[in-house]
């Protein structure tokens, strides 16, 4: 399932928003779209905030507690598992010194559920709810909700027989 990141801070964290979203914000966030995704934290017009910069800590610190609601359950899930810094990444092998400005700030590895985007809500199809009872594994039992999209191709087979993007764990064996 898709979910918008910019949708969701808006409407969990305001003041984040503020700092981070619109043309008047003084800083900017964007991530690579993944169940992992990077996120890369700018001054609007200037570098890279820090590791260590206040904002970048209050920014994970939000990013934590994300939550969105899953279609199919009707529950909220917290869609944080684990979070990694740049000293993470490095030892992840995640890190380029040939070009630092390519560097994420910070990794969210998610709930595998879910997909991660700032892409906007507009891409994501609309279609209607599946009804109680209704099988979800089938082509067409598409979620409703606007920015929270189920993905097409195939990320549509279930979980453990997708492949593995750059946080998902294989299962125990």
């Amino acid at each position: 399932m898709d979910v918008n990141i910019d949708t969701l801070v808006a409407n969990q964290f305001p003041s984040l928003a503020a700092q981070f979203l619109g043309s008047t914000s003084p800083d900017v966030f964007t991530v690579h779209g993944d169940d992992a995704p990077p996120f890369y934290l700018a001054n609007f017009g200037g570098g890279p905030l820090g590791q260590t910069d206040p904002l970048t800590r209050q920014f994970e610190r939000s990013m934590a507690q994300l939550t969105a609601v899953n279609p199919y359950t009707g529950a909220t899930d917290h869609l944080l598992v684990q979070m990694g810094d740049q000293t993470e990444m490095k030892a992840l092998h995640m890190i380029t010194t040939g070009d630092p400005a390519r560097n994420a700030t910070f990794v969210f590895f998610g709930d595998p559920t879910y997909y991660i985007t700032d892409f906007p809500s507009s891409t994501s199809p609309q279609a209607p709810r599946p009804a109680a009872g209704e099988r979800l594994d089938r082509p067409g039992a598409e979620p409703p909700r606007p920015g929270l999209r189920r993905p097409s191709g195939p990320a549509r087979r279930p979980p453990f027989r997708r492949c593995w993007g750059l946080g998902l764990r294989p299962p125990p064996v």
